[in-house]
C-alpha cells in the first residue's frame, strides 16, 4: 500500500531492502521471473533466498523494494509450475504472478536519471498501462500526453517539472492519487476532489504534521485524538455530550468510540481503520486482532440493544479488511462481500473475492441497523457501507460517499519521486462499482454542518426518526 500520507492512509508499509530472505519465505519451485498482471511488477527470485522486485512499464524497469515482502503475514504460494500467489494473509494485497522466461526487451529506461522528459514518459506509461477509471474520471489521457509531453522536455528544474506533473494529477480528482519528492515530503494530494466543503484542508493539513510528531515517544496522544481535536471536534463533541447518554468507550487507539443513545439506541462512530496498534500505522494481522478483540467487547456490550448506528461519515479509510471484519459480526452466512479486479490493458485480471467470516466471533443481536455515511467516507469506510448495505437488516443514511475504492498502487519514478494510483475496481455481489460516483444511502439526508454549531446533528436526527417510526409499526 503506502506510507504515511494525507487524506488516505492505507498502512505505514514496513519497507525492507532488497537482499536476501529467509530460505523458508520461498517454497520449492519459486526461482525465476515472475510477472504480476494487472500490476506492472516482476519478482526475480533467485537461489531460493533472495528477492529482486522492479516496476515495469512498456518502457521502462525500475528495481524497487516490494512493499510486501516482510510484512506479518506474508506469503509465496507456488500453485503449479507456471503460476504463484504472492501476498498478505488476511488482506485483499494478493498477486496471481504468471512465470516468464526473462525480462522484456522493450523496456529501455533503467536507470535513475533526472531527464523530464523520460520521468513523464514513465508517468504517463503507467497510467496508461495500469489506471482503471480514465471513463469515469473524464479524462482524455492521449490528449494529456499531447498537451503535456513537450513541456515536460523544456523544463529547466525540479520545481517546473514538480509543478507540471501536479497540474496533470489534479485533472483526475482521485483522492487515491498522492504524489511525494522525497520521504520527507508531506506529499500532494488532490484537495479538489472532495465534496464535503465543510471540510477546512488548514485542518487537515494540522491533522498530518501532527500524526507525523507524534510518532516520537515523547508525545503520548493517539492518533485518534489528534483526528477528534484537529479536524472532526465540532462534530464529535456535539455527539458526545448532546447524543450519547452517559460515558462512552474509546477503543482501537481512539480511532472508534461507541456508548447508547437510549436503552434502545446504540452508536458505534469509527473515525478511521488505521492506527489501531500504534501511533504509526497498522500492518493488518496486528491491526485486525486488536480490532477483533474490541468487536467481542462492543457485541457483549450492547447484548439486547434492538437498533444500532455505525457512523462511518468521518471515516478517512484505512484497511478494507477492518471493514470486512466489522460487517462480518452482523451476519451469520459466509456469503459474498465484494469482489475486486485489476487493470491490464483491455482486461480485469487478479480476481479475488471476498467472504463474511460469521465464525470470527460473537455477532451483535441488534434487529435494525443504520449506517451514517458522507463525502467524507472513503476507501475502507466506502467498504464499510458496502458491506453493511448489502445485509437486509441494513439501512444507510446521509450522503453518497466520496468514490474511491482501489488500493492504491505505489510506483517511482526514474528520478526517485513516489506516486499512487488506483489500478483496482471494487464490486458489490451484483457487479455494481462505485468509483468516482460514491455508495449511495437509502435514505437521503445533506449533512447539516452549520447545525452542528447549534448542538444538532440532521443525520442522526432523522436516523432517530427512522428508528422511532420502525418501533411503531
Amino acid at each position: 500500500m503506502k506510507k504515511l500520507c494525507h487524506i488516505i492512509i492505507c498502512i505505514t508499509i514496513l519497507l525492507l531492502g532488497n537482499g536476501c530472505a529467509k530460505a523458508s519465505i520461498f517454497p520449492q519451485g519459486a526461482e525465476g521471473y515472475w510477472y504480476a498482471p494487472g500490476y506492472g511488477a516482476i519478482l526475480e527470485i533467485t537461489h531460493g533466498d533472495s528477492l529482486r522486485y522492479f516496476e515495469v512499464t512498456e518502457v521502462s524497469s525500475l528495481e524497487q523494494e516490494f512493499p510486501l515482502f516482510g510484512l506479518p503475514g506474508y506469503y509465496f504460494q507456488v500453485v503449479d509450475e507456471d503460476h504463484a500467489i504472492t501476498g498478505v494473509e488476511g488482506t485483499s494485497w494478493n498477486y496471481q504472478l504468471e512465470r516468464i522466461s526473462g525480462w522484456p526487451n522493450a523496456q529501455h529506461y533503467r536507470t535513475p536519471t533526472q531527464d523530464y522528459q523520460i520521468n513523464f514518459e514513465v508517468l504517463w506509461h503507467t497510467f496508461n498501462e495500469r489506471y482503471a477509471f480514465f471513463a469515469e474520471r473524464g479524462v482524455d489521457w492521449d490528449e494529456v500526453f499531447q498537451n503535456y509531453a513537450l513541456r515536460a522536455a523544456r523544463c529547466e528544474s525540479d520545481d517546473e517539472f514538480y509543478s507540471l506533473v501536479v497540474e496533470v494529477l489534479d485533472l483526475f480528482d482521485d483522492n487515491h492519487i498522492l504524489f511525494y519528492r522525497s520521504e520527507d515530503d508531506p506529499g500532494w494530494y488532490d484537495d479538489d476532489a472532495f465534496r464535503a466543503d465543510w471540510i477546512q484542508q488548514e485542518d487537515v493539513a494540522r491533522v498530518f504534521e501532527t500524526l507525523v510528531k507524534i510518532q516520537r515517544p515523547f508525545s503520548f496522544r493517539t492518533a485518534g485524538e489528534v483526528f477528534q481535536e484537529k479536524l472532526w471536534y465540532i462534530y464529535m463533541d456535539v455527539i458526545q455530550n448532546t447524543y450519547l447518554s452517559g460515558d462512552y468507550v474509546s477503543c482501537c487507539q481512539d480511532m472508534i468510540f461507541y456508548g447508547r443513545l437510549d436503552d434502545a439506541t446504540g452508536y458505534i462512530a469509527v473515525l478511521k481503520e488505521d492506527y489501531y496498534t500504534s501511533k504509526s500505522g497498522d500492518v493488518p494481522i496486528e491491526g485486525l486482532a486488536v480490532l477483533n478483540q474490541a468487536l467481542d467487547e462492543m457485541t457483549a456490550y450492547f447484548a439486547g440493544v434492538p437498533n444500532l448506528i455505525i457512523d462511518a461519515r468521518f471515516n478517512w479509510g484505512g484497511t478494507d479488511g477492518y471493514s470486512l471484519a466489522i460487517a462480518s459480526r452482523f451476519t451469520d452466512r459466509q456469503d459474498m462481500a465484494a469482489y475486486q479486479t485489476a487493470r491490464e490493458g483491455m482486461s480485469q485480471v487478479n480476481y479475488q473475492e471476498f467472504f463474511y467470516n460469521p465464525d470470527a466471533g460473537p455477532a451483535f443481536d441488534a434487529k435494525n441497523v443504520y449506517v451514517l455515511v458522507g463525502p467524507a467516507t472513503l476507501s475502507a469506510g466506502e467498504c464499510i457501507a458496502m458491506y453493511l448495505g448489502n445485509l437486509e437488516k441494513v439501512t444507510v443514511v446521509g450522503e453518497k460517499t466520496m468514490g474511491v475504492w482501489s488500493n492504491t498502487l505505489i510506483r517511482h519514478l526514474p528520478n526517485g519521486w513516489e506516486f499512487t494510483l488506483s489500478n483496482e475496481s471494487i464490486f458489490d455481489p451484483n457487479g455494481n462499482n462505485y468509483e468516482a460516483v460514491g455508495y449511495p444511502p437509502d435514505v437521503v439526508v445533506d449533512f447539516n454542518a452549520q447545525g452542528f454549531e447549534v448542538g444538532t446533528d440532521a443525520v442522526l436526527d432523522k436516523t432517530l426518526e427512522l428508528i422511532a417510526d420502525q418501533a411503531s409499526n
